[in-house]
């Protein structure tokens, strides 16, 4: 018996994919999908074989576009972060609003989701973040995934939430909230280890906020909006 598990709602880290795996029994398929409530469901679809990290390749009935999310030029080169449009037979709208569903679809008639995903040379999507989460700082657009991917590396890191604080004269910083495992990193290596593995632009020039625990939705997601 073939036994099928899907992950789905929000970035699903490789360690974590990797971790959840080996508890499983043997011969089950996990899978990382990607879809939406407007989608009606999955729109990429997770097969034996699909690399970790990824949510798989697009189902035959769907037509999936990465555009720049600034200029909404198409973007057609491998690994390059863009915003996911979707054309297909199973799209919904706002009940009874049209005007807010026209703000949802491009004139062509694909809907905007509002993820960034890219796309490797063998067509396979992996998801990025929510645009909405992006931190601009000064004249740069900040992945938040990016910063925690490499926070979390940290042996004493239990989980961590990169968002942007506004400021004056940078327009947002990025802030990285950290949940500890054993209260022994400090927010200067936390500095320090982010500085060294990425560019200038992308330090924690907004701070570290050390808490106990991350406040959470109704969904299970992590509400950013009430870290700080």
């Amino acid at each position: 018996m073939l036994f099928y598990i899907a992950l789905v709602g929000s970035k699903v880290y490789p360690d974590l994919f990797v971790k959840f795996k080996s508890l499983l029994r043997e011969g089950t398929l996990l899978v990382d999908a990607y879809g939406q409530t407007e989608t009606l469901g999955p729109v990429v679809k997770g097969l034996p074989g699909t690399p970790v990290g990824s949510c798989g390749r697009a189902y035959d009935t769907y037509i999936l576009k990465l555009i720049n999310p600034d200029t909404g030029d198409e973007i057609t080169k491998p690994n390059i972060p863009g915003e996911l449009i979707v054309k297909g037979p199973s799209l919904s709208e706002y009940y009874n609003d049209p005007e807010e569903t026209a703000k949802l679809f491009t004139e062509d008639g694909f809907y905007r989701t509002g993820d960034l995903l890219y796309k490797d040379e063998n067509d396979y999507f992996y998801f990025v973040d929510r645009i909405k989460t992006l931190i601009k700082c000064r004249n740069y657009q900040i992945l938040p995934v990016e910063l925690e991917e490499v926070i979390r590396n940290h042996e004493d890191v239990s989980d961590v939430c990169v968002v942007g604080i506004e400021d004056r004269e940078d327009g947002q910083r990025p802030v990285a909230c950290v949940v500890r495992r054993k209260n022994c990193v400090t927010a200067q290596e936390i500095k320090q280890l982010v500085a060294e593995k990425l560019s200038k632009h992308k330090a924690l020039s907004g701070g570290v906020i050390f808490l106990n625990e991350f406040p959470m939705t109704s969904t299970g997601k992590v509400a950013r909006k009430t870290l700080i």
